[in-house]
């Protein structure tokens, strides 16, 4: 698996920690439900910027600007941070030099997965492992 779901795990970690913006979006944003044509992601934090208005409501083409605005503006995560995960969201993008990403890209097999319950799931329990002999 690539380093995506250091995403997840820095936001997680970062709402526990947040600050309120200053100035700029209110906080919180109103949710509003994804429509037909919208897109997420397997990661709730992600899901949840994006239904709350933080990063781009349709979740495709999150710019490195969304990406830092939002993830500044609803978890206080710095610039520094936000680039660097933006850079790596970006890398799950299929088209060729990408400098944006689509929720949904981040769904594709080997990018970030959550293992279910049913331990019979050999796939699930491979894919762990391969993360797991990598770290």
């Amino acid at each position: 698996m690539k380093t995506i779901p250091l995403l997840c795990l820095a936001a997680a970690f970062a709402q526990t920690h947040a600050f309120p913006p200053q100035g700029g979006a209110p906080h919180p944003l109103p949710w509003s439900p994804p429509g037909p044509n919208d897109v997420r992601a397997p990661c709730p934090m992600l899901n949840t910027l994006a239904n709350h208005g933080y990063l781009p409501h349709n979740g495709k083409d999150i710019t490195e600007q969304h990406t830092i605005n939002a993830l500044y503006n609803a978890l206080g995560i710095d610039a520094e941070l936000s680039k660097y995960l933006h850079q790596e969201a970006v890398t799950t993008n299929p088209a060729p030099n990408a400098t944006t990403f689509s929720l949904n890209d981040l769904s594709r097999h080997d990018i970030l997965e959550h293992c279910d319950s049913n331990i019979d799931d050999i796939e699930c329990v491979c894919c762990l492992a391969n993360y797991v002999r990598r770290r």
